[in-house]
């Protein structure tokens, strides 16, 4: 940027404004930088202007603030799913964070602390199970699975009455996810991942990884249907 001057009486004086050519490169971002110098940081925005620096400045500050914007991804928005028929309140969330061939499931909590749950993968990529476990279900012990990554930042709800698996198929995976109730440990419950009658799936050519805990849940046929209801 080239500084022009005013002549006064006795002395040329700096204008220091930029020119309407230079706005251009600088977008509102930008413009709320110079409000700000201009406001808050005078000796700061007069060296900028001095040094030829501030069109720079600006147009960084203008660059930085886009790049955090095309960054920005909207998760969650209450009223859509409202709008769409899923009134769930959620009052919980959860990070977890697994490695390579990692399998936790299949998880849900007895009633009355069941919970929905709205799952998403922000780091890897995983395949993510919901089995219907509500007894009077037409759909009772039918399953869906679905691929969840950081790539495709595809999310999966899963409705209460339903029990929640999950397999790593990367080096690691961090999952994010909401949940309509506070965890329970008295009520924490479970299904045997490779449960024959449910028939998973997982299309994996590896030997998972499972806590202690999942190696040895019961069969969907061994558990208290009363309890599901």
């Amino acid at each position: 940027m080239k500084l022009k001057y005013t002549r006064t009486v006795d002395d040329e004086l700096p204008n220091l404004t930029l020119n309407n050519n230079e706005k251009g490169t600088i977008n509102k971002y930008g413009m709320l930088r110079l409000d700000y110098l201009k406001a808050h940081k005078k000796a700061l925005y007069t060296t900028l202007l001095m040094k030829d620096e501030l069109t720079n400045h600006l147009a960084s500050v203008s660059k930085n603030a886009e790049n955090l914007l095309n960054n920005l991804m909207e998760s969650y928005k209450k009223s859509d799913f409202f709008a769409n028929g899923i009134d769930v309140e959620f009052n919980q969330d959860n990070h977890s964070k697994s490695t390579a061939h990692v399998l936790r499931g299949l998880h849900y909590q007895a009633k009355p602390y069941g919970q929905a749950k709205l799952v998403r993968c922000v780091r890897g990529k995983i395949y993510d199970v919901a089995v219907d476990i509500r007894p009077d279900s037409e759909t009772f012990a039918q399953y869906v699975k679905v691929e969840l990554s950081e790539e495709n930042k595809h999310m999966l709800f899963i409705p209460e009455g339903f029990a929640h698996g999950f397999v790593v198929l990367s080096d690691e995976a961090e999952l994010l996810y909401k949940a309509s109730g506070e965890y329970s440990q008295a009520h924490d419950r479970g299904v045997l991942w490779c449960d024959k009658d449910i028939n998973i799936d997982w299309e994996i050519n590896f030997e998972p990884i499972l806590s202690e805990k999942d190696k040895v849940q019961p069969e969907l046929k061994n558990i208290n249907k009363e309890e599901l209801r």
